[in-house]
């Protein structure tokens, strides 16, 4: 498969071992979430949730420039490939987490009626359920954009260094 003239294969190169590090992120958030939601919501909650990917999808920009002598086009779009693959994984989780750790749905219910909302319990269950769902389409595109973005700007920002 062709991506802007190069095969998947040279991408995986620049990205496999980051891509390792945000899916094995992102399967230990998963595995704390069944084990103890409040350590869960501690560890990955925050701004850990945005530190970490920008910090993967930054190195993957760097990477690029300097250790596989790729121009910043290419170094975004292996962002944005691993961006993708980490949106779609990401995705898949929340799913599974809504489904197998009660404490979520508990907490965005609690959070729904905090806010004063006047929406019957079912129905905000059935929203958060679709919204999670939702996500699997939304979240890969988004991360794909976020992705192509920090690795362009790591890759100009290390051209220039």
């Amino acid at each position: 498969m062709k991506i802007s003239g190069k095969e998947f294969d040279f991408y995986w190169k620049i990205i496999r071992i980051p891509f390792y590090l945000i899916a094995a992120w992102i399967l230990s958030s998963f595995i704390v979430s069944m084990l103890s939601f409040s350590l869960y919501q501690l560890v990955f909650g925050g701004y850990a949730a945005y530190i970490i990917p920008t910090a993967i999808f930054a190195f993957i920009g760097w990477s690029a420039v300097k250790d596989h002598k790729v121009g910043i086009k290419y170094s975004a779009w292996s962002g944005a490939i691993a961006g993708f693959m980490a949106g779609a994984l990401g995705a898949v989780v929340s799913i599974l987490m809504v489904y197998i750790v009660p404490e979520i749905m508990t907490a965005s219910v609690q959070q729904a009626v905090q806010s004063g909302s006047q929406v019957p319990l079912e129905t905000i269950e059935s929203m958060v359920r679709i919204s999670v769902l939702f996500g699997l389409i939304i979240s890969p595109l988004v991360n794909s954009l976020f992705g192509a973005l920090i690795a362009a700007l790591a890759a100009f920002i290390s051209r220039k260094v």
